[in-house]
């Protein structure tokens, strides 16, 4: 079972918010889903919108607030093998 992310932080700036965390070190990582709801946090990989997929550790989710206020994310790491 994959580490989750570390030092996850979501800032508001302006209407945007800017999301940062720390990859997990295993040699078995693959990617971070970072998935948002104005419902409440994403408890499930189905539970909201997929806003970002990849290896990076930031990301900017333009103009949010002019729509949604407040907003909720979860990053979800997954390894290799699938597992989350």
């Amino acid at each position: 079972v994959p580490i989750n992310v570390g030092q996850f932080t979501a800032v508001q700036s302006g209407s945007d918010i800017v999301l940062n965390w720390k990859n997990p070190t295993l040699e078995d990582f693959a990617y971070v889903r970072v998935l948002r709801s104005h419902l409440g946090f994403p408890e499930y990989i189905t539970d909201g919108a997929v806003v970002y997929q990849g290896t990076g550790e930031r990301l900017v989710d333009i103009d949010i607030l002019e729509s949604y206020s407040p907003v909720y994310y979860t990053a979800f790491v997954y390894d290799v093998f699938g597992n989350i």
